[in-house]
């Protein structure tokens, strides 16, 4: 940068204008050193080729605070700075010159864009009845604190963005920052090239129609870690040793591939000798731009089987070939990488496939693995010959019907309730008549419900031969509550649903069945919306936004999200208790709902309590439920229910601290700062060559 001195405009006054010679995609610089208290700080570019993606502030700790953007598309936001050193950051796109302005400011100031913001947000968004029973329940327990507390925190996040695209940092952006060589980067290669004993690497080209493309034999001949051999699939042989490298890359014959690929499969099979099976990342390109990372979650079986396979590149010990021959199957007539993979995959099991999340390869346009609809219908015939597939949501996904019992098994639905009878009526008449399941029983956890209505539902519905009521007293206590309603039902199965639940598909119970009557299948969550429609829960991951977040919370209606997660059944680290799926034997394995865990993460904590016994956690989104999230509950920053979530925190954290990180569905190259799957200018796995700093 070329100019990056603060000057002083006057006492109260800050300005600075960052000026580079070539595009970057990130502006840092410290903020004055005095700063502190309350600063409204501006940012602003005036080349309209300019884009502004994102602004922060880290301070001395490391805690990043990140800007809420305005309606004109630029930043400017009142902030509280501590005292001591703060880091102003401003993300873009060929951002060349960039304007801070900061100016003392005071709490009175930042109030007022507060109501203006709640009051626009009003007229924009409506307002949901929990928010405004929310606001009720303040008022009368007098608790302005949270009231205040809760509209500062309103403005001062930026709301969740609904589609990928709305990230902090480009894909282009993503890969000079975190993939591209420097002269240093090269020489730690070198050096480390030099000092270890890396094992070898053969490629195989996939699709070439026997004749190598010479492109990719160009970029394989310029890997910093020399490549043994090339060869095509129909040259290569599984039965001769002597020719192949220890490791075979097994890739498309179309794509680029990274020139640090061998050096960087290599760094990671020595610090991971148990993996048999590496998946590296992978980009696509439109011309010289790149325009997606396709950043990959850990093995997850079936996101591969219902969208669009294993990607262009992966990695296999020489070891498993052997093993893979003794089966009768023979690599050399495989159709693409997916059925390759699926193929090592069969010998190996999950454990010893290892994700590797670096961009080693690039498509240069959207395509297709050959016949992959083929190689899952042969896959899954093997698996379970009355398995069958059909069109997924949208194109390139598939569903699939996963076979169910000959005779079906019963299914206990468990529904908690107090008053709010349109509530609990919509929600049962769904079941009732609008369900296309007959094997079913109701069973409804009455927590004292005093209103009129309810008692006049309770009393009607109790004269159902598939309904049961049962009466709670007490402190509300979601999990004693299921658990007891779980000792009084016969099911096979148990469905704990939320009484705000609408139904609006007639097979949602037989998805749900389907499901879970797999094989080390343990629980199951469905697609609940908003009433607009909008994405309410597709899967919950760990640190999302919170200890456990909604993966594409809020994404609209036709939007099928991250590489069209939204239309493919898959594993998750959980699932919501408002519609979730397990079998009785399995509740009686685990214990049922931990009672401590009153209200918060009692859910999420026995899908983890699932997963550790061995059993996955799927979410689909063929079983599709309206959910008018929480109406009938309270406040969590009233004082009483503020201690409540405090204490549960801290028991589910002390329970699960060791596994917190742990998510089949997620990437450490996408953010945790929102839900939306977008890149994460902060990623938590770095290249080698970077690791070194």
């Amino acid at each position: 940068m070329e100019n990056f001195e603060w000057a002083q405009l006057n006492r109260g006054k800050h300005v600075i204008k960052l000026v580079s010679s070539v595009p970057l995609d990130v502006f840092q610089i410290a903020a004055p050193s005095h700063l502190k208290g309350w600063n409204r700080v501006s940012v602003e570019t005036s080349d309209k080729d300019q884009h502004l993606s994102g602004t922060s502030v880290v301070n001395e700790q490391g805690e990043r605070y990140r800007f809420r953007r305005t309606r004109r598309g630029h930043f400017d936001q009142i902030f509280n700075f501590s005292p001591g050193e703060n880091q102003i950051e401003v993300t873009g796109l060929n951002l060349t010159s960039v304007q801070i302005v900061v100016r003392r400011s005071s709490p009175l100031k930042l109030f007022k864009r507060v109501a203006i913001s709640a009051i626009l947000d009003f007229l924009r968004l409506g307002v949901r009845r929990r928010n405004l029973r929310t606001v009720l329940q303040i008022i009368r327990a007098r608790d302005f604190k949270s009231f205040r507390n809760r509209l500062v925190q309103r403005y001062n996040q930026a709301p969740l963005a609904s589609n990928v695209e709305a990230g902090t940092i480009t894909p282009q952006a993503w890969m000079e920052r975190f993939m591209s060589l420097n002269p240093d980067d090269l020489l730690f290669i070198d050096d480390s090239i030099a000092r270890h004993q890396f094992p070898s690497f053969s490629f195989v080209l996939i699709n070439s129609g026997g004749s190598k493309n010479e492109k990719v034999i160009t970029a394989l001949n310029q890997q910093l870690l020399s490549v043994s051999e090339a060869l095509t699939l129909e040259d290569f042989d599984p039965s001769l040793d002597n020719h192949v490298g220890e490791w075979l890359v097994f890739v498309d014959d179309d794509i680029e591939v990274h020139e640090a690929a061998t050096f960087s499969l290599a760094f990671h099979a020595e610090l991971h000798p148990e993996c048999l099976m590496i998946i590296p990342d992978s980009a696509e390109k439109s011309g010289d731009l790149f325009t997606k990372i396709k950043a990959n979650p850990p093995w997850n079986l079936d996101l591969i089987l219902g969208g669009e396979g294993v990607g262009p590149l992966l990695a296999i010990h020489n070891s498993v070939i052997s093993r893979i021959m003794k089966t009768g199957k023979d690599l050399s007539k495989s159709k693409n990488l997916t059925e390759i993979a699926l193929t090592a995959y069969g010998c190996l099991g999950e454990e010893a496939i290892s994700r590797l999340p670096l961009v080693l390869s690039t498509t240069t346009e959207q395509s297709e693995q050959v016949l992959l609809d083929t190689t899952i219908t042969e896959y899954l015939r093997e698996v379970d010959e009355r398995i069958f597939i059909s069109q997924g949501l949208c194109p390139r996904t598939r569903r699939i019907h996963w076979p169910a019992a000959d005779q079906e098994p019963k299914v206990s639905i468990l529904i908690p309730s107090k008053d709010q009878s349109d509530l609990l009526e919509r929600c049962l008449y769904g079941i009732y008549e609008s369900t296309d399941y007959s094997n079913f029983e109701v069973i409804v956890i009455d927590h004292q419900s005093n209103e009129k209505g309810a008692l006049e539902l309770l009393e009607k519905i109790d004269k159902r031969d598939d309904t049961k009521i049962l009466e709670f007293e007490g402190n509300f206590n979601f999990s004693l509550m299921n658990n007891i309603a779980a000792e009084s039902s016969t099911g096979d199965l148990l469905c704990l649903l939320n009484n705000d639940i609408e139904v609006i598909n007639g097979d949602w119970i037989q998805e749900l069945v389907s499901q879970v009557s797999r094989e080390n299948v343990g629980v199951v969550g469905a697609l609940l919306r908003y009433p607009d429609k909008s994405i309410q829960h597709a899967g919950l991951s760990p640190n999302l936004g919170s200890l456990y977040g909604h993966a594409h919370k809020y994404f609209p209606s036709g939007s099928f999200g991250y590489r069209n997660r939204l239309a493919v059944a898959h594993q998750v680290a959980a699932v919501t208790g408002a519609c979730l799926m397990t079998s009785r034997e399995l509740w009686d394995e685990l214990g049922g709902l931990n009672q401590q865990l009153a209200v918060a993460y009692n859910d999420v904590d026995y899908c983890l309590k699932a997963r550790t016994s061995g059993y996955q956690v799927i979410w689909t989104p063929f079983a599709e439920l309206i959910h008018h999230e929480s109406l009938s509950r309270g406040y969590d920053e009233h004082p009483k229910q503020r201690d409540r979530l405090a204490k549960e925190s801290e028991l589910f954290v002390n329970l699960w601290k060791d596994f917190l990180d742990d998510d089949p569905a997620y990437s450490p190259n996408l953010t945790l700062e929102s839900t939306n799957f977008s890149l994460s200018d902060q990623p938590r796995f770095l290249p080698p060559w970077r690791k070194r700093l």
